[in-house]
Order: C-alpha cells, then sequence, then structure tokens
C-alpha cells in the first residue's frame, strides 16, 4: 500500500487524472476517499497491489501511484 498525497502548492478543487492508467498497472486497485479539496500533502487516498513478493507489490503499487496527478 501506498499513500496518494496532495502534490499541490495551494488548496484548489481536487480533480485526480491518471486513474485508467493507474488501473492498467496488474493488481492495483485505487481506494480514494472522496475528499473534495487537495491540500499540500494531505493523504487524499491509497493504491493497493499484490505480487509475487514484497518487492513486486511495492513496485506495482508504487507505479500505479506514479500515474496519478491533480489536475
Amino acid at each position: 500500500m501506498v499513500n496518494v498525497l496532495g502534490d499541490v502548492a495551494e488548496t484548489r478543487p481536487a480533480a485526480l487524472s491518471g486513474v485508467p492508467e493507474a488501473l492498467a498497472v496488474p493488481t492495483a486497485a485505487l481506494h480514494w476517499y472522496g475528499k473534495r479539496d487537495v491540500r499540500p500533502l494531505r493523504k487524499m487516498g491509497h493504491v493497493t497491489a499484490i505480487g509475487d513478493d514484497v518487492e513486486q507489490a511495492s513496485d506495482r503499487a508504487n507505479e500505479a501511484r506514479d500515474e496519478l496527478s491533480f489536475e
């Protein structure tokens, strides 16, 4: 599991992009908390993934998270 944090400089409405690309990563699942505003470093959700070992699961979760961004 890896957190999805607000990567913005100032508070603004939450508009997440890259979801289809993130969900295309094998076994990745996005857990979105439905918060209306994104703030700097605010936890907005998390990504989980499974793999044959911890390293593969971690790599997949990070790969999926890296596809996400706030517009």
